[in-house]
């Protein structure tokens, strides 16, 4: 899974460097300070999704957790405040936006999330917005069929950006119009990235291949992955310079295994390492075979022939 989020960045990050990548990600249950760490939450251990260790990494620029919780209940509107206190802590060099759900609330109580959300966490952290879900099902009433989306979205907006009964606190959330947030390491960047291919000589990409990159002076190891099935592998955020990258000794290759490549800001450096098959060293790929015509000196002779020796 992570393999997938890190090429889907980096490819992303080639094509069109300052778009942003966000990942509607999972909060199910309580926090992870409620069940001893993120290893041990629902979202890590069921669904195969390390969205914290994707933020660590940079492998997405927002992250929007969908905490969908109801607020009238008092085990969900903790769970609501924890997973918001862990996802602000937990932005590293990028962003958050807390993803809320209206059609599980009432709209006064979507408008208490919204303050939730916007409101720095116990740590001075703030996410960088809030997100609503659904733009079609807007609150409870709407969710049951009591009263139709148009009407509740009206009140919605409302409730968020005038005074209201539904919110005693001035000046209401979005007095403002809101402003999309910059992304500092994309409009101007200071690191780089590399994407790159393990493959044997005759085109076979090498799966669960050791990849390090290293100083190409000490030969320090700075970050190791695996390759995925392609053979692809990534390095996100690295300072701008040379490195070695460098396939250790495994029981499948041999051959060059080590490429130097120079990272430059707000790039993705191309690289491409090709070794030897164990078994194979020398060989060439196989040549496909080029067939032989001979013209018949009477073509009316090719009637004669059986069906096999056409």
């Amino acid at each position: 899974m992570t393999n997938i989020v890190r090429k889907v960045y980096l490819e992303a990050a080639a094509m069109k460097p300052y778009l942003r990548i966000s990942a509607d990600t999972i909060t199910y249950g309580a926090g992870p300070q409620a069940v001893g760490g993120w290893e041990q939450s629902r979202p890590y251990r069921e669904t195969l999704q390390d969205w914290r260790g994707w933020m660590q990494e940079g492998i997405l620029d927002t992250n929007i957790p969908m905490n969908y919780k109801r607020e009238h209940l008092a085990d969900q509107r903790a769970w609501y405040e924890q997973w918001n206190e862990f996802a602000k802590a937990h932005q590293y060099a990028r962003s958050t936006t807390i993803g809320a759900a209206i059609y599980l609330n009432t709209i006064a109580n979507s408008v208490v999330q919204v303050r939730k959300a916007l409101a720095p966490s116990a740590s001075e952290a703030s996410g960088i917005g809030w997100v609503g879900y659904s733009y079609r099902t807007p609150d409870d009433r709407t969710n049951a069929g009591t009263r139709s989306g148009d009407a509740s979205r009206a009140e919605l907006t409302r409730a968020l950006t005038q005074p209201s009964e539904y919110d005693t606190v001035l000046p209401p959330v979005f007095a403002t119009p809101a402003t999309v947030p910059d992304m500092a390491w994309k409009s101007a960047p200071t690191r780089g990235h590399i994407a790159g291919a393990v493959t044997t000589n005759t085109g076979i990409p090498l799966d669960q291949i050791l990849v390090e990159l290293r100083d190409p002076e000490t030969d320090a190891v700075l970050a190791s992955r695996f390759t995925d099935g392609t053979g692809y592998f990534g390095f996100v955020d690295l300072v701008p310079g040379r490195y070695k990258v460098f396939v250790p000794d495994d029981a499948r290759v041999t051959g060059k295994r080590v490429a130097v490549i120079n990272v430059a800001a707000g790039t993705v450096a191309r690289v491409s390492i090709t070794p030897f098959a164990k078994g194979a060293e020398g060989k060439r790929p196989p040549k496909e075979a080029t067939p032989t015509f001979v013209p018949l000196e009477d073509p009316n002779a090719l009637e004669d022939l059986p069906n096999g020796e056409r």
